[in-house]
């Protein structure tokens, strides 16, 4: 069970460390990133001086669209604000009725409330928020996942080594006693005297 653990331990490792590999390759020639769909919709994928992470871009650039949207109705709302105060004091200069310089006090002082308005809405502009940037070295997280799939990859070679080398020697392939003064009948059937398992090494060297 143990060992089962460790060879999918080692194979999602070198999954992690090939999709790290490829993703930093991927986003090496690429300075938008990779939008993220899902629960990431407002992040995208990003790597940057040999980092990788996650920032904020798509989510501004929905804030700096909203923005402006905002703004061009504020401004055609000024406008007419302006429009409408231009027609009341050509009202006034024509009457000079007290009825038409109060209509005319009302939109001037509406107009120069719409001005401080944009003034700090234009204040609030999201174009020099700096990026939510969150990023990691990707090269020690590529050496930490190789690790482990290397490993048992060496593991795996010297034991593969080990056990060729006690085969031509005519030693056990379990313990590595040897053999070769044993007298052996069957070889499917002989047994290593040091730990009692059947070895095909014990007629090697006969």
């Amino acid at each position: 069970m143990l060992r089962r653990l460790n060879i999918a331990g080692a194979i999602l490792s070198a999954v992690i460390c090939i999709t790290l590999c490829a993703t930093w390759a991927r986003l090496l020639p690429i300075r938008d990133g990779i939008p993220l769909r899902g629960p990431f919709a407002d992040w995208r994928l990003m790597s940057l001086n040999g980092r990788i992470g996650f920032d904020d871009r798509p989510g501004r650039n929905r804030i700096i669209d909203a923005w402006r949207q905002e703004g061009s109705e504020r401004i055609a709302e000024w406008r007419r604000k302006i429009s409408r105060t231009v027609e009341l004091y050509s009202a006034w200069e024509a009457s000079r009725s007290p009825e038409a310089l109060s209509a005319y006090d009302a939109a001037e002082a509406a107009q120069k409330d719409m001005s401080d308005v944009i003034t700090a809405f234009a204040d609030r502009d999201p174009r020099w928020k700096p990026l939510a940037t969150h990023t990691l070295p990707i090269y020690p997280l590529i050496i930490a996942t190789s690790l482990w799939p290397g490993g048992m990859f060496f593991l795996f070679v010297r034991r593969r080594m080990m056990l060729r080398r006690r085969r031509r020697a005519g030693c056990c392939l379990h313990c590595g006693y040897d053999l070769r003064a044993t007298p052996a009948g069957d070889s499917f059937l002989s047994r290593c005297p040091e730990c009692g398992r059947v070895s095909a090494g014990s007629v090697a060297g006969l």
